[in-house]
């Protein structure tokens, strides 16, 4: 049943999008845009099938894989109109502004052996290795609110020689994902990113902006600590006697940690904080949190909680997963692949603006994507409404 149309409530959102696009392309941005948020199914069939003005699948195949299309383009007006609600919203209220970059990637399972890109991968989820795309992912936080930013795959080094790519590691696409970001001249940047990316190299590329980080460490990473080269979990047992219990209310845990200055090869003088969960059912192991924010600027506390911020992310591959198709995709080349992700992106950006400008903070982006179905279902109503002297048959074929 044809029933997605834009609907009032987003078609301020998506005209921003118009200049970067010919009449043709728009529409099928449009298009799709609606599709993902409000199709049940995020295959390009489905969403040709879902639109009330009629569109040919194979039409909205070529608006994917088109080389006239300017992804850079999408993604800097995404983030344009990102930096405009941030500065309607006065988060810095006329001061600093407080961001948070944070960096991850994410395993998308495909099942098609011949789609360009994809390669097997362990993933911790099914216990082995997979056959998927590799998407390194950057996403902001400002004042609470959640922007997705910039997506970048990963592709084996086999799999780059097969198709003449050059080969990138993850860690090379973090950097360029930090150095490409756009920010204002107030805002004071922190970037979070778990243990696997926690390197000389990112780090570098962190301090080349004048910014700070907050990561975790893993337990058999070298430290010097008062002259001593050891294995970083062995200060626990070093500093047992100095450990103390920490309430942290807005995490509503209460760890039992101790923070320290120590020396890591390739990352200079850092900030540790060591925490442990207390009075779990089951023992749980130490953490190791590190930053170039020392002791006098932040203290135990502001450690654990900046770097509780980084789950967000893995709420955003969450909801981007089972809302808006984000791994659903069936194509063969990169660059539609790409484009999807980016359009994903895009999508889920419309959502936190609406649920910004219509007051609808409480809901889910699930639930945000069940408020647009029912506004494109009531404007179909209205349609079907304002037509005359037509028989039911003839109304049942405009929608079919």
């Amino acid at each position: 049943m044809r029933l997605l149309s834009v609907v009032p409530e987003i078609e301020g959102f998506l005209s921003k999008f118009r200049p970067l696009l010919s009449r043709r392309q728009f529409r099928h941005f449009c298009r799709y845009i609606i599709g993902l948020v409000a199709s049940d199914r995020k295959s390009i069939k489905r969403i040709a099938s879902s639109c009330s003005d009629k569109v040919d699948q194979s039409n909205l195949n070529r608006f994917m894989h088109s080389y006239s299309v300017n992804d850079e383009s999408i993604q800097s007006k995404m983030t344009e109109l990102v930096w405009r609600d941030i500065k309607k919203a006065g988060a810095a209220g006329g001061g600093r502004l407080k961001v948070y970059l944070i960096i991850d990637d994410s395993l998308l399972k495909k099942f098609g052996r011949h789609m360009d890109g994809t390669g097997y991968l362990f993933s911790t989820k099914d216990g082995k290795s997979i056959l998927c795309h590799d998407i390194v992912t950057s996403f902001m936080l400002v004042d609470g609110r959640g922007y997705p930013v910039n997506v970048k795959l990963y592709v084996k080094e086999d799999a780059c020689e097969k198709h003449g790519i050059r080969f990138r590691t993850r860690i090379v696409l973090a950097c360029e994902l930090i150095n490409s970001l756009t920010v204002p001249d107030n805002a004071d940047v922190t970037v979070l990113f778990d243990s696997w990316y926690l390197c000389r190299d990112i780090v570098s590329a962190i301090h080349a902006r004048g910014w700070h980080y907050v990561s975790e460490a893993r337990s058999n990473r070298r430290v010097v600590f008062d002259g001593t080269d050891m294995s970083i979990n062995k200060l626990p047992i070093l500093l047992r006697h100095m450990f103390c219990d920490y309430d942290i209310e807005e995490a509503n845990e209460l760890y039992s940690s101790f923070q320290t200055n120590v020396r890591m090869k390739g990352l200079g003088d850092i900030n540790l904080v060591m925490k442990m969960k207390m009075f779990q059912k089951e023992p749980d192991e130490m953490h190791f949190l590190v930053s170039d924010l020392m002791m006098m600027t932040m203290d135990i506390r502001d450690m654990i909680l900046t770097y509780g911020k980084r789950h967000r992310i893995e709420e955003f591959y969450r909801d981007s997963k089972q809302s808006l198709g984000l791994g659903e995709y069936m194509v063969r080349d990169i660059r539609a692949s790409n484009r999807h992700w980016r359009l994903v992106f895009v999508a889920y950006t419309l959502l936190i603006l609406v649920k910004n400008a219509e007051g609808l903070v409480e809901k889910t982006i699930g639930e945000l994507c069940d408020w647009i179905r029912d506004r494109c279902i009531e404007s179909l109503m209205s349609a079907v409404h304002s037509l005359k002297n037509l028989e039911f048959d003839q109304i049942k074929q405009m929608f079919r």
